[in-house]
This record gives structure tokens, sequence and C-alpha cells, in this order.
């Protein structure tokens, strides 16, 4: 779709498909403007309203206007020079928690990112932090559920690595593998949990290694046969609790049903 501004309502966009969108589509956004509450409308770039175009089909909706800058610029080191190049490592743990934040209250309203990729997270210069492309979120309305049929291979659990996402209903648990990444990225010089030296035979792509829960700054180095890649912080420098809780939602115990870090842990480790 294409977004626009919206004469006369400076806080709006309104984002309008270039094509004739399906019923399903149409059904959930609907049900999606009648879910907003104040809450998800500080975090979220929810939709407000559906647009109607001619003959009364559905074309779009209105969205929160969001002046800010992808997750990835942030926890990009150059990439953050230059956009807030006052940035500490203060504005790296409050963006993270802001974060965790969000996915906090998206939880709590019974609501999945889903697609958690570094395009979804919108960051201010004051870290302040809103998810944005919320019409790919999975929630339930009545006896319906809307599923997300998309993903990022960077940011996919393992245990969905490689399959297609189309008709899989989501937990909670695939949205905190994801958001331990993102927290992972920004406390760690934008470094990938999975990315490092792989100590075994061949080389693996960084699907593989997510698949194979070898996470390269695992405490059980000779069990993931993974090293971090030269030059790259240790994870205690985001301190002990905190690399507690990613050594936990990148091993192979983190695939149980609730065995990653909630929202909610990384909001108090933070």
């Amino acid at each position: 779709g294409a977004v626009y501004e919206v004469v006369n309502q400076p806080t709006l966009v309104a984002k309008v498909y270039l094509k004739d969108i399906p019923a399903e589509r149409t059904e959930k956004l609907r049900a999606m403007s009648q879910m907003l509450t104040p809450k998800l409308a500080t975090l979220t770039a929810w939709p407000h309203d559906v647009l109607y175009g001619g003959g009364g089909k559905v074309i779009g909706f209105l969205m929160p206007k969001v002046l800010a800058h992808d997750v990835h610029e942030v926890y990009g080191p150059k990439s953050r020079q230059q956009i807030f190049p006052q940035a500490d490592w203060r504005l790296l743990v409050r963006t993270a928690l802001n974060t965790a934040r969000a996915f906090a209250v998206v939880h709590e309203a019974g609501i999945l990112v889903a697609d958690v990729n570094h395009g979804g997270v919108m960051v201010s210069a004051d870290a302040t932090v809103r998810l944005i492309d919320c019409d790919s979120f999975q929630f339930t309305a009545g006896a319906k559920t809307f599923l997300c049929a998309v993903g990022v291979e960077d940011f996919t659990p393992p245990e969905l690595q490689r399959k297609a996402f189309h008709g899989i209903v989501r937990i909670a648990n695939h949205d905190n593998f994801g958001l331990a990444v993102l927290i992972f990225r920004l406390l760690m010089l934008g470094r990938h949990p999975f990315a490092g030296k792989h100590l075994g035979k061949g080389d693996l792509s960084l699907g593989e290694a997510i698949a194979q829960c070898k996470y390269a700054y695992s405490r059980q180095r000779a069990i993931t046969q993974m090293a971090p890649p030269p030059a790259s912080p240790p994870v205690l420098a985001a301190g002990q609790e905190v690399a507690d809780l990613w050594e936990k939602a990148f091993s192979l115990g983190g695939m149980q049903t609730r065995g990653r870090p909630t929202a909610e842990q990384w909001v108090c480790a933070l």
C-alpha cells in the first residue's frame, strides 16, 4: 500500500492498498478498528478507522502518523551516530525497555506481533517506541483468529524456521524470541545473537544456526559449537540478569511453550 497525509488531520495518515484486498483482510481491519484502546493508541500505529472506496469496498485505514526511525538505524552504530549523534548507552537501554513495554501491552491485550522484524519498531530521539505494520498482527475477535502469513528469518524462532507461515497459529513464545533478538541487537552493537564462528564442520547460514539453537554467545559452547565473531562485546556488558535471559531465550529449552523470557520479564530486567 501507499501512505498519505490526511487533510486537516496532522496526527493521522491513511494507508491505501494498491490492489483490492480479500474479504478476510476487510474483516480483520474492521475488527481491529473496534479493538483500539488508549494503551494500544500510545504504543502502536493501530488502525483508528477503515477507509471506503467506490462501491463501499474497504481500501485502507487511518492510523497515527509516526515520525521516527526504524530500530535498525538505532542499533546500527554507524547509522545511530548519524541520526542520534548524542545517543549513549542510556538511550539504547531505554529503547530496549520501551520495546519490551510495547510488546507487553500488545500481549496483555491478547494480540501477537507475529511478524517481528527490524522495520516494525519505530524509535524517536527520546527512545519513545511505537510498533507499526499492525495490520499483520495476529489476534482473535469473537470466534475467529486472524493469522499472520509472513515472517523474517532473522527474527523467526527455531521451531518455525523454514516453515510456511500460512495457517500457523503463533503463540506469545514465538514473539518472545523476536523480542530477545531485538534487545540483543540494541545492546550488543547491532550483532545478531546467532551470527558467529561455527566451530564444527562446514559453514552455517544464519537460518541454519537459529534452527539448530546455535547461540553464538552461549555458555554451552561445547554443545553449540559456536563462538562470537571477532571484536564482539561480552554479553556480561549488559549485566548478569540480561545475559541470563538471553541464554534462556536462545537455548533449546526456549522452544517449550513458555520457555522464553516474557516481555514483562524483560521490562523488569531492563
